[in-house]
């Protein structure tokens, strides 16, 4: 009793913590880009928040590391996964258990036997380090998984940030498609006016202005999409973008690559893939624990009994025979489990390729219309010059 009330007090204590919705729903809706904290961490990454409020991708992309839920829980993943090696490098406890008995029929000195008895567990074939091993390659691989949240939400925070970008100009040259087509409308109204053209050719400048009118809108409604989408990639309430946001989204040429180094480089160094190996490791590392298992643990009990008057002493030694259990079921899951992580390796391994591939292709697709448009743009800007021409040859007409 004195040994419990002397190390009961060492002993972490509960501490209850209730998830309030309506209060993390209220934290989130006060969310914005003037957060203190959210300076402080931006400074700590030797950037700044916008003064102009044109926000660089860099500066944003730390604003989503800051916000984003999805690096919260890849944080609290890695917590406990560093939790779990303290679990696994702690020792077993020994025991202590003491009972008192007392012979009422005896002619001793004293009737009472009392007995101490202390039980000492001793792990064989080195399982403690085997345990350890397994939780150090499951902290690596939650360490590589944070990364990796930490890169997709930079993918696609980088994503919709161009989809808002492409649907903003869309609108803007929309709308200086607009303006020409009216100017040219106008035009061509003078001309019927003085019997110079026919209606039809007015009727198709009418519905080419109609197109691009309905053309603007759409791009209006992608451009309105897009700003919503840009909100939550950053872990941020809509309300929280300034009216007039807009960020830098430009991809440099030599980010796209799709030689075979750069597949080389994804397929052995991507930190999705170098998680996936620690999973592999640390499944390797259970196989070898369940089979370290089949050597059972030894146990060490001295024990005193003070039996009416006279002191006793021993020494017990205990182990567990494997006669009926080999630990052969758990042998076979843990390899079983180690084949499927080798599985989950090379299944990502196809994965990235295929990822690569796709992205080059588009890259390479995207490139090829900039030049449709780059031609389209330089069509129009003759065709505008081409009408206003014409339409100060017929003002002197």
């Amino acid at each position: 009793m004195l040994v419990i009330v002397v190390l009961t007090p060492g002993c972490i204590q509960f501490t209850s913590r209730e998830v309030r919705l309506a209060e993390r729903a209220d934290r989130f809706e006060r969310r914005s880009f003037d957060r203190p904290q959210l300076q402080t961490f931006l400074h700590e990454h030797g950037l700044r928040a916008s003064a102009d409020g044109v926000w660089d991708f860099e500066s944003l992309a730390i604003v989503a590391y800051y916000y984003h839920p999805n690096l919260d829980v890849a944080r609290a993943e890695l917590d406990a996964a560093r939790a779990a090696e303290i679990t696994a490098g702690a020792k077993p406890n020994p025991s202590l258990g003491i009972s008192a008995a007392r012979n009422t029929s005896s002619g001793a000195i004293s009737p009472w036997i009392g007995v101490l008895d202390f039980d000492l567990p001793i792990e064989t074939a080195g399982k403690r380090g085997l345990r350890l091993v397994e939780a150090r390659h499951r902290t690596e691989a939650a360490r590589l998984r944070l990364t990796s949240a930490a890169w997709t939400v930079r993918m696609i925070l980088r994503k919709t940030l161009l989809e808002l970008a492409d649907a903003t100009e869309r609108t803007r040259l929309g709308t200086r498609q607009i303006a020409k087509q009216e100017e040219a409308l106008a035009t061509m109204e003078q001309k019927l006016a003085a019997g110079a053209i026919a209606g039809r050719e007015l009727s198709l400048v009418r519905s080419a202005l109609a197109r691009l009118k309905k053309e603007r809108e759409d791009a209006r409604g992608a451009a309105a999409e897009s700003r919503v989408r840009v909100a939550p990639a950053l872990g941020l309430p809509a309300a929280a973008l300034p009216a007039e946001f807009s960020a830098k989204a430009e991809v440099a040429a030599d980010e796209v690559n799709g030689s075979r180094e750069a597949k080389g480089r994804a397929l052995t160094s991507r930190a999705d893939l170098l998680a996936a190996l620690a999973d592999y490791a640390a499944a390797q590392a259970v196989l070898r624990l369940e089979v370290a298992k089949q050597f059972p643990d030894v146990r060490l009990g001295p024990g005193y009994e003070y039996d009416q008057s006279e002191n006793k002493w021993s020494l017990g030694f205990s182990i567990e025979l494997p006669v009926f259990n080999r630990n052969r079921g758990p042998i076979a899951e843990a390899d079983a489990k180690r084949r499927e992580a080798a599985a989950r390796v090379f299944a990502l391994q196809t994965n990235i390729v295929a990822e690569i591939e796709q992205a080059v292709a588009k890259w390479e697709g995207a490139k090829r219309r900039l030049t449709v448009f780059e031609e389209l743009v330089g069509e129009q800007k003759r065709q505008a010059e081409l009408a206003a021409a014409a339409c100060y040859r017929s003002a002197r007409w």
